[in-house]
């Protein structure tokens, strides 16, 4: 407070002290009742005030539901008229929805425990798995997989500034824009090497990558933009544009799968090739999934 009034960023107002901005730029924000009393715009900036003076940090990000966004724009341009240098960010999301519209909201009692949402996912990705082959601890790894990538992919998806509706049908969706359809993806590639190990035992290191088909072409250069992808979403604190990468280079692969044969190539070499390219992507995308926080499966 004492800074505040010694630069005379704060005036009395109504018994209050209140900091208002040059040329109405943002509403006015009270950072004193008359009664004396503190508020959190007054507090916040005292935290970032021992923030910069204890850490020294170049910067400070606020992640919160974007209907705080003008208390932060208030909070930055205050901080800067105390001439704190550090970078103030503010990273807003948006609210959950699900089903017909319920919003999940700690303040209206509308609330689904995380612990119960991730359990009805695995709940659900096992009624998928029951009738298979697989053996019951297989079952359940996949379920448990499966079910909470599910949940992380369908919240990383979007642009977090965006409330999200969440639906069942969408986030285990096997042929759409889903968690469950990217494991696929990772794992098919790998019973695809499994299958190739069988008939030609392991592929060399040194095996060079040749392009004969257009959709070779495609794919290599979506795996070429990797890094430029990772550093954009670091940039802008957008984990969606990870989700967006990496499912293209599903779809992509998908369509370098249908159209251009690995295991029954014309030649050893394109075949070897082919085969190399296939496991490229599958690193790619399983070190994508693993930024968002989400595991990967060889079997699915």
């Amino acid at each position: 407070m004492t800074d505040l009034k010694d630069k005379n960023i704060c005036r009395e107002s109504e018994g209050a002290q209140v900091v208002f901005f040059d040329e109405d730029k943002l509403p006015p924000i009270p950072i004193q009742k008359s009664d004396g009393s503190y508020l959190y715009s007054t507090t916040d900036v005292a935290t970032v005030k021992t923030r910069v003076s204890e850490f020294k940090p170049s910067n400070i990000l606020y992640v919160t539901d974007n209907r705080q966004k003008l208390h932060f724009e208030q909070l930055f341009e205050i901080c800067s008229l105390l001439g704190l240098s550090t970078k103030l960010k503010h990273i807003p999301f948006g609210l959950m929805k699900f089903g017909a519209g319920t919003i999940m909201s700690t303040k209206e009692g509308q609330v689904i425990s995380l612990k119960d949402l991730l359990d009805e996912a695995e709940q659900k990705a096992y009624q998928v798995l029951k009738d298979t082959d697989y053996s019951e601890t297989e079952k359940l790894e996949i379920a448990r997989v499966v079910g909470i990538s599910a949940i992380k992919y369908q919240d990383l998806s979007q642009n977090p500034s965006t409330d999200i509706t969440f639906t069942w049908d969408k986030a285990l969706n096997l042929e759409g824009n889903s968690a469950p359809y990217l494991l696929y993806a990772y794992a098919r590639i790998q019973a695809i090497y499994r299958k190739y190990q069988d008939q030609v035992g392991p592929l060399h290191s040194d095996i060079k990558i040749k392009i004969t088909e257009e959709i070779e072409k495609d794919l290599c250069l979506q795996l070429f933009r990797f890094n430029e992808v990772i550093q954009l979403a670091r940039e802008n604190c957008r984990p969606n544009l990870i989700a967006d990468y990496i499912y293209q280079l599903s779809s992509l692969f998908a369509s370098f799968y249908n159209q251009a044969s690995i295991l029954r190539a014309k030649t050893n070499e394109t075949r070897d090739s082919r085969m190399a390219l296939a496991l490229l992507t599958g690193r790619v995308l399983k070190k994508g999934l693993n930024i968002l926080g989400i595991e990967t499966l060889d079997r699915m």
